[in-house]
């Protein structure tokens, strides 16, 4: 098993935006087999997610084969840990469409939009999953250390959008990664007590199945192996800088904390590290930016947060 590469270390794209279009005839491929509905493309990034009736595949660039994912997913829900559950049992593939495209196949879940996460079983599964001997992850599934994903590579974007922005602007974020950055050397060099970590737990990947109330948690792809914080930091600025801040609800990470049995509000290392996924967040709007006008708004507004110009909530979109 790869140890240091995620199960999907590309997007679907893999520099060739012909990649989406070999996608969606893998989906339709796979949708044929199974005598399931047309697939209806629903969102691109590091995967395509197609709709099809009552099941959703997932195509992807897998280091491995996929299957992997659909092996944890099992044991994850024998663990009481909640997540997609598979459609079926195997993964697919075809060369002559791309040999590099892998797909699987989920049950689709009818996500309540209104219904908010019950944030305290949140805290309460991922302490379960924090729990779990790392051996029984890894021995099964890809589990790189979570700073060796690229975004963490924060020197090397920085001079890659410093053309796209203003001397104060660059100055400004250079300045949050000297101060910060001994938090990411702490948890790369010196690991206390590594465990396995979902890598992208925040709200657009935590939903509630409408027929059942369920909260489930969503998007394994960046499981892996660091300090317990990690799971921690992207909730504990959600309120207080995404866009949840303008609704009248209490702060998901006071409840998940709550569920989790611990909160590291004023822990130095959990703080510093909740900032520098601000910043890796900036950086990674304003690199998209640079090709993409729509997104020119919000990666001025993330920017002025760091200069004290702006302070309204970021689109977590």
């Amino acid at each position: 098993m790869p140890a240091e590469l995620p199960l999907v270390a590309s997007p679907i794209t893999g520099g060739d935006p012909r990649g989406v279009d070999s996608a969606d005839a893998l989906a339709r491929l796979v949708a044929k087999e199974l005598g399931l509905d047309h697939p209806a493309r629903e969102r691109v990034s590091m995967n395509a997610v197609y709709r099809c009736g009552t099941a959703v595949i997932r195509v992807s660039r897998p280091t491995v084969d996929p299957i992997v994912a659909i092996d944890t997913a099992h044991f994850l829900l024998d663990k009481r840990i909640p997540t997609a559950v598979p459609f079926v049992d195997r993964s697919f593939h075809d060369p002559h469409i791309d040999p590099n495209l892998a797909a699987t196949v989920w049950r689709h879940i009818d996500i309540d939009s209104r219904a908010r996460p019950n944030w305290r079983d949140v805290g309460t599964a991922m302490r379960a999953l924090h729990s779990l001997d790392p051996s029984e992850i890894s021995d099964r599934h890809p589990l790189p250390r979570a700073t060796r994903f690229p975004w963490w590579n924060v020197p090397s974007i920085l001079d890659e959008v410093a053309p796209s922005m203003s001397t104060t602007h660059h100055e400004s974020l250079s300045t949050a990664w000297a101060r910060l950055r001994w938090a990411i050397e702490a948890i790369d060099e010196h690991p206390s007590h590594p465990v396995v970590v979902h890598g992208d737990l925040h709200p657009g990947n935590v939903v509630v199945e409408r027929n059942t109330g369920r909260t489930v948690i969503l998007d394994w792809d960046l499981l892996s192996s660091s300090s317990a914080v990690w799971d921690h930091a992207p909730l504990m600025r959600w309120t207080s800088r995404w866009s949840e801040r303008s609704s009248k609800v209490s702060d998901p990470y006071l409840e998940f904390s709550e569920g989790y049995g611990t909160s590291l509000i004023d822990d130095p290392l959990a703080e510093a590290l909740a900032e520098l996924r601000l910043l890796v967040a900036t950086l990674m709007r304003a690199k998209s930016a640079m090709n993409d006008p729509t997104g020119r708004a919000e990666a001025a507004k993330r920017l002025g947060y760091w200069t004290g110009e702006d302070d309204r909530p970021w689109n977590a979109v």
